[in-house]
């Protein structure tokens, strides 16, 4: 499966969704393939963010078939507002990261049959930021099967941090004592 195609079926995660900072990971357990049956996807609504992560049952293209079947319905409802049912929320605070997986990452087992530790190398690596955090995952998750996984792996890692207003963007563009920085 090419990049563009992947880049159709899951589509980027865009870094910020208002007072969020996001950072996504997809890793395709098929060595020529670049997407598998895991997903993800976001939608902005008015004042609030909805993400759904996720992995459907089976391989190949059936299982890709599946994922952009439920992406889209996923972006329907996000986007819909016939919706009935309120979506469940939770506190999310300044400065709180949420790191989301799919089994891929969870289950992933050594070659000696030992799972990922995945809780502690997420709090070695929490001052990374959510752009860092997937980067160091990724090497770290491929050292530990021996570089190459059994199963398709997704994550998106989401810190709340206030936007940034335009007088605060305008202010870090400021040239102090008469430099540019």
């Amino acid at each position: 499966m090419s990049e563009a195609t992947r880049r159709v079926v899951l589509r980027p995660l865009p870094h910020r969704l208002g007072p969020l900072r996001v950072a996504s990971l997809y890793m395709a357990a098929e060595g020529e393939a670049q997407i598998g049956g895991d997903l993800y996807a976001a939608a902005r609504v008015e004042d609030s963010t909805r993400m759904i992560i996720g992995d459907v049952r089976g391989k190949g293209l059936t299982s890709i078939s599946d994922a952009s079947v439920l992406m889209g319905a996923f972006r329907e409802a996000a986007h819909g507002s016939s919706a009935s049912r309120t979506p469940d929320t939770f506190a999310f605070e300044d400065g709180d990261t949420l790191q989301l997986s799919t089994d891929g990452v969870i289950e992933t087992r050594a070659p000696d049959g030992s799972f990922y530790p995945l809780a502690q190398r997420t709090g070695q690596w929490r001052s990374s930021g959510p752009e860092g955090l997937p980067h160091h995952l990724r090497r770290d998750l491929l050292d530990h099967v021996g570089g190459r996984l059994g199963d398709d792996a997704a994550m998106v890692v989401i810190q709340h941090s206030p936007a940034l207003h335009p007088v605060q963007q305008l202010k870090k563009m400021v040239p102090v004592n008469g430099a540019h920085r």
